[in-house]
């Protein structure tokens, strides 16, 4: 039987093997849905969650960050505003020991993930946007965040099998704004740290004619 520092987990095989089917990318992440997390999956099936009447009712909740808004962010036809260079970088593992006999053969004991990091800019936005999303990274309520990619696909994580929320995050942060001259684009700096283990239960939805149209009231 394990001991000392390393982990015993129960698991017992699946009776059949997951099909692999075709590949699965988030692909470019064009814009941001954050939302205070709620009781409740806000989108409790499939069709809800790629449904427009739904994410106008979201959208349409009072100021955030009260109740259940889902803040988006920006995105203008030309291109010029919006979010730009969203990457997430995966947490690293987190050991203990290694090297003397606090573990079996001096190799280090894995002990844990830590979460993963969001990284983007945000070009040219308003002082009204910055000030509500600050006051919303800001507010000391759990947050979670929706994806949403080039081909309008909606990225979010699974509550059960079939209903779905934001992937929880902490430690948001917008920077003030960021100038550098006539022909640079205004920049706000944006980060975040998605929760552990999101990888193992995310959904990629069909794809919207809607998703990166939609606007904030």
């Amino acid at each position: 039987m394990p001991t000392g520092l390393e982990q015993c987990c129960e698991h017992t095989m699946p009776t059949t093997m997951p099909t692999i089917g075709c590949p699965v990318q988030f692909g470019q992440i064009w814009r941001l849905g954050i939302q205070i997390k709620q009781a409740n999956a806000s989108f409790p099936t499939p069709a809800d969650i790629i449904d427009l009447s739904d994410w106008t009712t979201l959208l349409a909740a009072a100021t955030p960050p009260a109740n259940n808004q889902i803040l988006l962010t920006p995105i203008s036809p030309d291109g010029k505003t919006g979010l730009f260079g969203s990457k997430i970088t995966p947490g690293a593992v987190i050991t203990q020991g290694g090297g003397d006999s606090t573990t079996r053969g001096g190799v280090p004991a894995n002990i844990g993930r830590e979460w993963s990091k969001y990284e983007a800019n945000l070009y040219s936005i308003s002082d009204e946007y910055t000030a509500l999303m600050m006051d919303l990274l800001d507010c000391g309520k759990q947050l979670t965040v929706y994806f949403i990619n080039t081909y309008g696909q909606i990225i979010a994580k699974k509550r059960t099998a079939t209903s779905f929320e934001g992937f929880d995050i902490l430690s948001g942060f917008l920077a003030d704004r960021a100038v550098e001259g006539e022909f640079v684009r205004d920049m706000n700096a944006l980060s975040f740290m998605i929760e552990k283990g999101y990888s193992k239960a995310f959904y990629v939805s069909p794809m919207t004619n809607f998703a990166n149209t939609i606007v904030n009231p």
